[in-house]
């Protein structure tokens, strides 16, 4: 009988052990599970909110992006606006002038403003006034070309070189052609502390 309850004991004890063994296993397996959940649904969150912030700032960017483009169009249609109201008031002292003429016309004045490094708002009041001045329409640029180079020079626009040079040709009935001369007349003048274009150009007169 001894024996028996010997035997007995040990197969019960190891049959709690398996139990236990059991029980300790699902434990495990019940905390892996819920810590890999965790960690899955952090990681979902995780990834969810840097996709939130990344949607945001692309989103932010596209429209900073948006703004600068909007800003630099405006500015472009605003500049072409100014040049095309320039240019309209030019032609309206040339009656009869053709398409291609004012094409060609604002063709010059582009050039001329890139090759002298000047806007060509500083360009278009000198042509307007060159021409009011009676200078031929045909000579009209080679004589802004020498005017504008005498702004440069003398820290002047160039409307109130063409003001200075037109006004001398009219007065002493003096060639278009020796304009670039006459301009360096005036330089060597301006250079010697006598008098500079813009007081040049308000006593011409």
């Amino acid at each position: 009988m001894a024996g028996g309850d010997t035997i007995g004991s040990a197969a019960y004890e190891l049959t709690a052990r398996q139990d236990g063994l059991l029980r300790d296993l699902k434990s495990a397996d019940t905390a892996v599970r819920t810590s890999v959940a965790g960690t899955e649904k952090t990681a979902a969150t995780t990834t969810s909110r840097m996709g939130e912030t990344m949607a945001r700032n692309v989103s932010r960017g596209t429209a900073l992006a948006g703004a600068a483009l909007g800003a630099f169009v405006a500015s472009g249609v605003q500049e072409f606006g100014r040049f095309d109201d320039q240019m309209r008031q030019v032609f309206s002292i040339l009656p009869g002038i053709s398409d291609e003429a004012m094409s060609s016309m604002e063709d010059q004045v582009k050039s001329l403003a890139l090759e002298m490094g000047r806007l060509p708002e500083d360009i278009i009041p000198g042509l307007y006034d060159a021409l009011s001045s009676g200078i031929p329409q045909e000579n009209v640029f080679t004589f802004l070309e020498a005017a504008t180079k005498g702004a440069i020079a003398g820290g002047a626009s160039t409307r109130e070189t063409v003001k200075v040079l037109a006004a001398t040709i009219n007065a002493f009935g003096l060639d278009v052609a020796d304009t670039e001369e006459i301009t360096d007349s005036f330089f060597n003048a301006i250079n010697l502390g006598v008098t500079t274009f813009p007081e040049l150009a308000a006593s011409m007169a």
